[in-house]
């Protein structure tokens, strides 16, 4: 059980600088930080959206590496349970700040040049 409890831990932890910088691309893009001369301010914006995606849907599959330890199935011994019970919710945490960034990062990757113009 010490290996999976590992496994858990291991994933969870790569998260935190995914959902991070997933989190900080934009807005460092919506001040034009880094963006290249020749590039407009709106269009760099909106490409930061991309970026955001990508951080997203990569926690996603760092979660999915676990999920059979969190969302239990079938026969399952109590120190499943226990390791169930004791990362579950930062796991969900984790779990939806990915999926917001992946919505998110979509619909700045869409709209973010009408939106940076709009403001």
């Amino acid at each position: 059980m010490k290996q999976e409890e590992r496994q858990v831990v291991k994933a969870l932890w790569s998260c935190v600088p995914l959902i991070i910088l997933g989190g900080l691309i934009p807005v460092v893009a919506y001040f034009s930080f880094f963006r290249p001369e020749s590039e407009a301010a709106d269009i760099w914006f909106q490409r930061s959206g991309s970026i955001s995606v990508i951080f997203g849907v990569w926690t996603e599959y760092s979660l999915s590496k676990v999920n059979e330890h969190i969302n239990l199935s079938g026969i399952v011994v109590s120190d499943q349970t226990e390791l169930s019970e004791r990362f579950k919710l930062r796991y969900r945490i984790a779990q939806y700040l990915g999926a917001a960034l992946a919505i998110i990062g979509t619909v700045i990757w869409g709209y973010g040049d009408l939106f940076r113009e709009a403001i």
